[in-house]
């Protein structure tokens, strides 16, 4: 007050610095609505781009399929080397499967090898093949061959480029003979089962084949391939497309060999060219119907007398897959065009990062594909599959399960689901729900199959995993908490199985899932009362790791999860008496002490693994995958306490570990090579242990396409705490690290690889030099990870089989739990049944929903863009400076 202006200036200059420095320190720390600005849009990367593009064709690497949003046909290669520039199957086309196998495609009577395929897009696969044959004179031969599926319609199209040249100038004569087997076609509907067990029908002697009627206005002759075992009629028809008749001439024939030996189509395409060169199309089409009269219909729409409407419905097959594709995204609600699904999914926009933006887009194509608009199994009049299943046999006469609907596989993208379609997933939780056996001890969760009528699915122990419990509440939280569907929560569901007349709710359910742990024997109750045994069938863990069993820790922590979670569900739902609170308190004791002697009695100290405990007194450490990605998603999503209940030594040992023996250049592996199981992998010849630990979804040699995205959730848990907010500081000084280098890791698969059931990180060299494998045509292994193509085997002897020619399907739903990863751990989406009620106000909830908001997301910046949440459409932006928000 008496100072010298020289002094009430300084004091000035000291009040305005340090009120600058708590305005900017208040502006971090703010959830600011107005810091982030509005995304620009971006259309979603297509599917064509996001292709592996041209791979080597070889023996150990899976071909390409393709899909219509009705079913699917896989690429096939065939048992005669060469013989593969026809052949399609499995072809999942519900209520029927059908085989269009060993067929041959000769050119002057020569088989032309296949040479390259394309990766898969989805609409259409692709694959070459070159050869020298002679021709009068020598020339070189090259054939393209696309397929693609008539949109949401049985119908499926080829056609084959073939191109002859030769340095002569003397006229080219080009005879192509195709010669087909099938299509065969067989119905589900009067014949199950059409699940897992398949037999493809490849009983050439089971079918009539004829020609059909003349038509005038079509190009060629329709055969008729008829099923005398079920209603299962296919319509096929052949024909050449000149491109310039005035300087060729094509001539064709054709007919049926109907003896007591062969029931087939023969085709002769003839060309004369007085050039050097000839350039021949030949196009197919085929439809599958319940008779004669509906395959042919089905067929006629898209064949003429010139290929005009074939190749408009080939266009627009592909348009309307891509505009299928781009439905999924919320640019269609915005631009006022009809959108296929309930919800949408968010976009990622992250221009710095390309590799990251495409992982993410290639994940949520692979969920998208599996959409199904024909199935019968649930009340939606659309459903998800898992997969495809390939055929599973030389000759092509049995499938690999047909298109599943696992609870455990269905799980891993469960927040993509709940995003996508709200609609459908709470159809397919009810469905679970009401056909689950309550009664059984312990309860039966259902699986299913898209061949099947709702009344003849597969209740109890038939492909029942041990990790359903988890699998299934784990659906229903992230269901819930990201719909804000709550009254689902208390809705009663008349449960269908057993004959059973009660109703339950799905917190009535999740409590029972939450519970069921005590339905199983304890592995030792005089050291605790809190493990327990899940039994000795391998089949029912991880199918392949025989050490994987009795009491394994993933389950363990995942019940503490599941009873962790469950008291909060009831703080949410519940009605507050003394008996509830009683039941909450009940559930957190029990947890606590689940994982307090899960780290007791499974920990292997100083590693960053556990072991698995067996009821004969004996453990065995096993460095899975399985315990580190559900120790995260049980505690840390689940349980929201995994920093509570893990030791700061145990997250980091275990983050290490991952990093040191499991996550890999592209993709992740589900058992350390150092692991015991694994010792003999790279043996040229070995014995039949080390063969069934090649299977490359839950082994050493490679991973299951949900474990990646798995991994990253698990791995951002466990590095949280350490990375997570600082009081002092408005931004934690260190990032998810270990988070943001797991994804850039895995971006390579997007360019090598297949979304597939397993992809491969490594070849064994026995895959390399089996005849199984015709020795992988001599060649080297492919660049990893790829989607192997590779035998299983088994050692289980009685009834099983030494082994299937092959079982890992092309394309799997699971690995979109990366897309749940970026929306979980790096934009940190999470809100908990709900947090806190809507009643609470927009800013509030979404404060309390993202989870470490300032907490850096390492060098990484991009935004998650129109994200539709109980709050309404909103953006987050993720950086070295944490989460922001702004509403859309």
């Amino acid at each position: 007050k008496n100072g010298s202006m020289e002094e009430k200036k300084g004091l000035c200059w000291w009040w305005c610095g340090h009120l600058l420095f708590f305005v900017l320190v208040l502006s971090q720390i703010a959830t600011a609505t107005t810091t982030a600005t509005a995304p620009v849009h971006r259309h979603p990367h297509s599917p064509e781009s996001l292709s592996a593009g041209w791979l080597d064709e070889m023996p150990v690497r899976q071909m390409p399929m393709v899909q219509n949003f009705y079913g699917a046909a896989y690429l096939r290669r065939d048992v005669v080397p060469g013989y593969g520039l026809i052949s399609l199957g499995p072809i999942t086309l519900p209520p029927f499967v059908a085989n269009f196998q060993n067929s041959t495609f000769l050119v002057n009577g020569h088989s032309v090898p296949l040479t390259h395929t394309k990766g898969w897009a989805g609409c259409e696969a692709f694959r070459n093949a070159t050869a020298s044959v002679l021709n009068g004179v020598q020339s070189n031969v090259s054939v393209h061959n696309a397929v693609t599926m008539v949109f949401e319609q049985r119908v499926a199209m080829q056609q084959w480029t073939i191109e002859t040249t030769s340095s002569s100038s003397a006229s080219q004569i080009l005879n192509v003979s195709m010669h087909f087997d099938g299509p065969f076609a067989r119905s589900c509907a009067e014949q199950p089962p059409c699940g897992w067990g398949l037999k493809l029908p490849v009983d050439r002697s089971s079918y009539r084949i004829s020609k059909y009627r003349y038509l005038p206005h079509v190009a060629a002759d329709l055969y008729i391939v008829q099923d005398t075992k079920t209603h299962a009629v296919s319509a096929i028809t052949v024909w050449a497309d000149v491109p310039d008749p005035s300087h060729m001439s094509v001539v064709t024939s054709s007919q049926v060999n109907d003896t007591d030996a062969t029931h087939d189509i023969e085709m002769l395409f003839k060309s004369t060219s007085a050039s050097t060169s000839t350039r021949v199309m030949i196009k197919m089409a085929f439809a599958i119907g319940s008779s004669v009269s509906e395959a042919v219909d089905l067929l006629l729409p898209y064949i003429d007398s010139d290929s005009r409407k074939f190749d408009m419905a080939w266009r627009n097959s592909c348009r309307q897959w891509d505009q299928r594709w781009e439905s999924a995204f919320a640019i269609n609600k915005r631009e006022g065009l009809r959108s296929q699904y309930s919800g949408h999914l968010p976009e990622l926009i992250a221009p710095d990062f390309p590799d990251l933006e495409k992982l993410y887009y290639w994940s949520a194509l692979a969920l998208i594909s599996l959409e199904r608009t024909d199935l019968q199994s649930t009340e939606s009049s659309r459903n998800y599959v898992i997969s495809d299943g390939p055929s599973n046999s030389f000759v092509g006469d049995s499938d690999m399960g047909g298109s599943g609907q696992f609870v455990w596989d269905l799980s891993f993208a469960s927040a993509t689901y709940s995003l996508l379609d709200p609609v459908v997933t709470r159809g397919i939780l009810t469905f679970i729900i009401r056909n689950s056996n309550m009664t059984a001890t312990p309860i039966q969760i259902p699986q299913s199959w898209d061949a099947y009528p709702s009344d003849k699915i597969f209740r109890g122990s038939v492909g029942q995993y041990v990790f359903d419990y988890l699998a299934t509440f784990l659906m229903i939280h992230q269901y819930v908490s990201l719909s804000n569907d709550t009254a689902f929560m208390i809705t009663p569901i008349p449960l269908a199985c057993f004959n059973l007349t009660r109703a339950i709710t799905p917190l009535e359910y999740i409590d029972q899932l939450a519970w069921v742990w005590t339905r199983y024997p304890r592995w030792d109750a005089s050291k605790s009362l809190y493990i327990v045994d899940y039994g000795e069938d391998k089949r029912e863990f991880l199918e392949a790791v025989p050490t994987y069993m009795g009491a394994v820790p993933a389950l363990q922590f995942g019940n503490a999860g599941m009873l962790l979670a469950l008291a909060r569900s009831y703080e949410a739902y519940g009605n507050n008496n003394q008996n509830q609170k009683q039941k909450i308190a009940d559930a957190r004791g029990n947890a606590s002490a689940i994982v307090r002697d899960s780290l007791r009695y499974m920990w292997v100290k100083d590693t960053g693994y556990f072991r698995c405990l067996y009821k004969n007194g004996t453990s065995a450490a096993v460095r899975s995958i399985a315990d580190y990605d559900y120790i995260g998603i049980a505690l840390g999503l689940l349980g929201r306490d995994l920093a509570q209940l893990l030791p700061p030594q145990v997250r980091d040992l275990a983050t290490s570990y991952f990093a040191r023996e499991l996550l890999t250049d592209g993709w992740v592996r589900a058992l350390s090579l150092s692991d015991p199981v694994m010792k003999d992998v790279n043996l040229p010849n070995p014995g039949v242990e080390a063969k069934v630990a090649m299977r490359a979804d839950w082994t050493g040699t490679g991973a299951y396409g949900g474990l990646a995205g798995h991994a990253v959730d698990s791995t951002a848990d466990l590095e949280a705490d350490n990375a997570g907010d600082n009081i002092k500081s408005p931004i934690a000084a260190v990032g998810f690290e270990a988070t943001i280098h797991t994804l850039h890791k895995l971006s390579k698969v997007v360019r090598t690889s297949n979304p597939a059931q397993g992809i491969a990180t490594m070849t064994p060299p026995f895959m390399l030099h089996t005849g199984l494998m015709n020795g992988n045509d001599g060649k080297p292994a492919p660049e990893a990870p790829y989607g192997p193509a590779w035998p299983e085997f088994f050692d289980e002897g009685h009834n099983w089989p030494p082994f299937w020619p092959q079982t890992q399907r092309a394309v799997q739903n699971s690995v979109s739990a990366i897309v749940d990863a970026f929306v979980r751990s790096v934009f940190g989406w999470r809100p908990d049944w709900l947090s806190p009620p809507l009643s609470s106000g927009k800013e509030a909830g979404i404060t309390r929903a993202l989870w470490h908001q300032h907490t850096a997301r390492s060098d990484f910046h991009g935004t998650l863009a129109f994200l539709q949440t109980p709050y309404g459409c909103i953006n987050i932006t993720a950086s070295a400076q944490g989460l922001d928000w702004t509403s859309c």
